[in-house]
C-alpha cells in the first residue's frame, strides 16, 4: 500500500529546507504547494499524469486555491500578530487555511483512485516528478530559473529515496524551460 497523499505531505513538509522552499516558491513564483506536493507524489506513485488526472488535479487546485487557500492566507497574513486578540484570530484563520489545505489534499488523492500504483525505481521517479513539476510550472507560466530549479531539486531530493539535489537538477535542466535569472528579471 502506498503512503497517503495527506501522510506524504506532512513528512516531506517536515523535513530541513522545505518550509522555506514551499514558501519561495509560492511566494515569488506563485505556484500552489498542494498541487506541486501532488505533481511529486503522484511522480512517486504512479509515474507521470495522465491527461485526464492532471487536468481534473489542476482544474480543481486552482479554484479551490484561489477562492478558498489563498484568501485565507491573506487574512491570517493582513491580522498580523501584534496583540492576543490578533493572535488568536490569526489562529483561529491560520486552522481554516490548514483545514482548507487539508481538503484540497484528500480530494485531490480521491481523484487517483482509479489510477493504478506502481513500483517505480528512484531514477524514474525522479524522471517522473521531474516532468510533472514541468507540465505544472508550463501551465502556470513560470520559467524555471535557476533559483526555482534548486527549490524543485531540494524538495525532489527530501520526496525520493536516493535522489540528491544535484541529479534533481539535472532532471529538472533536462528539456525544461531552463532560463538565468538575468533573462528572467531582465
Amino acid at each position: 500500500m502506498s503512503e497517503s497523499f495527506w501522510d506524504f505531505s506532512v513528512r516531506i513538509y517536515q523535513k530541513p529546507g522545505v518550509k522555506q522552499a514551499c514558501l519561495d516558491l509560492q511566494d515569488d513564483y506563485g505556484l500552489d504547494v498542494v498541487f506541486l506536493f501532488f505533481c511529486i507524489w503522484v511522480g512517486i506513485s504512479r509515474g507521470e499524469f495522465e491527461d485526464g488526472l492532471y487536468a481534473k488535479g489542476a482544474q480543481f487546485s486552482t479554484s479551490w486555491a484561489t477562492a478558498v487557500v489563498v484568501p485565507l492566507r491573506g487574512a491570517r497574513r493582513w491580522v498580523g500578530d501584534l496583540d492576543a486578540a490578533q493572535m488568536e484570530l490569526r489562529e483561529r484563520i491560520k486552522a481554516a487555511e490548514l483545514d482548507a489545505e487539508r481538503f484540497q489534499i484528500i480530494t485531490l488523492e480521491e481523484f487517483c483512485s482509479m489510477n493504478e500504483v506502481k513500483a517505480l525505481e528512484s531514477k524514474d521517479q525522479l524522471r517522473a516528478c521531474s516532468n510533472n513539476i514541468k507540465r505544472y510550472c508550463a501551465d502556470a507560466g513560470v520559467s524555471l530559473d535557476e533559483l526555482a530549479v534548486k527549490k524543485h531539486s531540494l524538495l525532489l531530493s527530501k520526496a525520493i529515496e536516493g535522489a540528491t539535489i544535484g541529479l534533481a537538477s539535472s532532471e529538472m535542466s533536462v528539456l525544461g524551460s531552463l532560463v538565468s535569472p538575468e533573462k528572467m528579471h531582465g
